[in-house]
């Protein structure tokens, strides 16, 4: 899948302390305005310190600041509070099927950053 991900234009960034691999990110451009974060993930033990922030910054950095910055999560995820905390605004809902079962999305919107 993420071969497959990459070959499509998707970028995927890595976080790592102390040679081990805490957590994930891919995004990708929709368009010249817009870009969107696909993943943002990781590990239980290093959820709140800090990492998943800079990551946050960081994809926003590389996927352009001039652009509006999207991502998707599970209503149900209690994590996605960490998106509002850090600037995101509550976009669209949608449905999706995965694993054969109805789950239900929201979007995240981050405003462009001002040069």
């Amino acid at each position: 899948m993420w071969e497959e991900e990459l070959d499509k234009g998707a970028k995927l960034y890595v976080c790592e302390q102390e040679g081990n691999i805490v957590g994930f990110a891919s995004g990708h451009e929709v368009d010249a305005f817009h870009a969107e974060i696909d993943t943002l993930y990781f590990q239980e033990s290093d959820r709140g310190k800090g990492y998943g922030l800079q990551m946050l910054d960081y994809m926003r950095h590389v996927l352009g600041e001039e652009k509006q910055i999207s991502l998707w999560c599970v209503k149900e995820n209690p994590n996605r509070t960490f998106y509002e905390a850090n600037g995101g605004e509550t976009g669209s809902e949608k449905s999706v099927q995965i694993g054969g079962k109805e789950i239900a999305g929201i979007q995240y919107l981050f405003e462009k950053r001002r040069k």
